[in-house]
């Protein structure tokens, strides 16, 4: 009876574990699809130039527009 006891515990502990472990993959998973959604936006922003996200060249060139005006 007690060796019966023994493994129902040990079984509820083993199915505890692969709960976890599904949801931590889960979790993981759901993170890199973030990612790389943040990535594409990021790059698509930067393609347009839109927002922050202007590429350096578009950067220098307006800092030396803000300069001296000319007459």
């Amino acid at each position: 009876m007690e060796m019966r006891r023994k493994f129902r515990e040990m079984e509820q502990v083993v199915m505890e574990d692969k709960k976890e472990q599904q949801k931590l993959r889960q979790q993981e998973t759901e993170a890199r699809a973030a990612t790389k959604l943040q990535a594409w936006w990021r790059a698509c922003m930067v393609r347009r130039g839109f927002g922050a996200f202007k590429k350096a060249d578009e950067i220098k060139k307006g800092n030396k527009r803000k300069g001296k005006k000319k007459k």
